[in-house]
C-alpha cells in the first residue's frame, strides 16, 4: 500500500483497485494510518505519503520495513509460545517452527532477507551511535563476531583510515556485505569470512568486537562462543562485547521486556554485569570491564586475556 502511494496521492478507491484489496478494509487502513502521522488526507479526498511513511518503505535512509517483517515472520510467532518458555525456560521459536532461529534464517531465503534488513537498520539506530563513544584508534585490525552484512564495521572504517577488519558470520548472514563494504568504499580494507563461530574464529585481530550477539545465546553456547575468541586472538588482544545488560537492581523495564523478548526468540535471558564477568572468566579471560553508555540501553564490556 505504501508502495502504490509513492508514485503520487490517490483516492481510496484507485488504490484498491490498483492493490486488488477490499476497498472498505482498506479505508480503514489508511484513517488508521492517518491518524498515526502515515498518511494524510488531502482537500482532493485523496490519501498520500508523510515524510514519517518513509519508514514503512524499502529503500529509504530511515527504513525500518526490515524490522517490521521481521516482528511478524518471526518474533510474534515465538511470542504466541510465551507460556511455553516460561514453563521450559527454552525458546518458544523452536516450539513453534521445530526448528532454532538460526537454522531457519539460513533454510528461508526471504526471512533470511528480512532479518538482515532488520539487523541492518537496528544496527543504524542503536550501535552505531552508541559504539561512536568507544575509542578504535589504537586498533589495527577489528575481526567482527557474528557482524552479519557489516553495517557496522564499513561504518567503523569510514571513522578509521588506518583501520584493517574482517566480518566473519554464516554463509547466509554477511552475503549482503560486499554491497555495503562498496557502497562505503571500504571494501579494499576488509574481508567478509563465511563460519561458524561455535567452531572457530578467524586468527590475527587485535580486537574482537562482539556485538549484539552474547546475550542471543544460553550460557553453555555463550562460552563456547567466548572461548574460540580466547584461541583466536593469542596473548595480546582485547575482547569488546556489546550488550545490553541487565541491571541488578531498579527501573529495569526496556532491559526485561527484551530479555523475555530473546527467551521467546532464542530460549535466552539478558545477564548481569556479574552474569557476564563469569562466563569471561570460565572461557580464558580477565580484568573485566564494563563501560556504561550514556543515553543507551547498551553497554560495553572489555576483557583481556588471561
Amino acid at each position: 500500500m505504501i508502495d502504490g502511494l509513492s508514485s503520487g496521492a490517490k483516492t481510496c478507491q484507485e488504490l484498491a483497485t490498483e492493490l486488488k484489496v477490499n476497498e472498505n478494509a482498506l479505508l480503514h487502513l489508511l484513517r488508521f494510518l492517518t491518524n498515526n502521522g502515515f498518511v494524510e488526507f488531502d482537500r482532493e479526498g485523496k490519501y498520500k505519503l508523510t515524510s514519517l511513511s518513509s519508514q514503512l518503505q524499502l529503500h529509504t535512509s530511515d527504513s525500518l520495513y526490515g524490522s517490521i517483517l521481521s516482528q511478524m515472520e518471526l518474533i510474534f510467532p515465538a511470542w504466541d509460545k510465551l507460556q511455553y518458555s516460561i514453563k521450559t525456560g527454552r525458546s518458544g521459536f523452536e516450539a513453534a517452527f521445530q526448528t532454532g532461529i538460526y537454522e531457519y534464517l539460513g533454510q528461508n531465503a526471504g526471512a533470511g532477507i528480512n532479518f538482515n534488513k532488520f539487523m541492518e537498520e537496528s544496527t543504524r539506530e542503536l550501535t552505531i551511535p552508541a559504539l561512536d563513544k568507544y575509542d578504535f584508534s589504537k586498533v589495527d585490525k577489528l575481526v567482527d563476531v557474528g557482524g552479519n552484512t557489516g553495517q557496522l564495521t564499513a561504518a567503523l572504517l569510514q571513522k578509521y583510515p588506518h583501520l584493517q577488519a574482517i566480518i566473519f558470520d554464516l554463509e547466509y548472514a554477511i552475503k549482503g556485505a560486499k554491497d555495503i563494504l562498496d557502497s562505503a568504499k571500504v571494501s579494499d580494507r576488509c574481508q567478509a569470512i563465511a563460519g561458524d563461530f561455535f567452531k572457530s574464529v578467524p586468527t590475527g585481530g587485535d580486537l574482537y568486537l562482539i556485538a549484539r550477539v552474547i546475550f542471543n545465546w544460553d550460557n553453555d553456547h555463550a562460552v563456547e562462543i567466548i572461548k574460540n575468541v580466547r584461541a583466536a586472538m593469542g596473548n595480546s588482544g582485547k575482547l569488546l562485547i556489546f550488550d545490553m545488560v541487565l541491571p541488578s537492581q531498579g527501573n529495569a523495564e526496556f532491559e526485561l521486556m527484551a530479555s523475555l523478548n530473546l527467551l521467546a526468540l532464542a530460549g535466552a535471558l539478558l545477564r548481569t554485569d556479574n552474569e557476564y564477568f563469569e562466563l569471561l572468566e570460565k572461557a580464558g579471560f580477565r580484568y573485566p570491564n564494563l563501560i556504561k553508555i550514556e543515553d543507551s540501553h547498551f553497554n560495553f564490556i572489555e576483557a583481556i586475556p588471561a
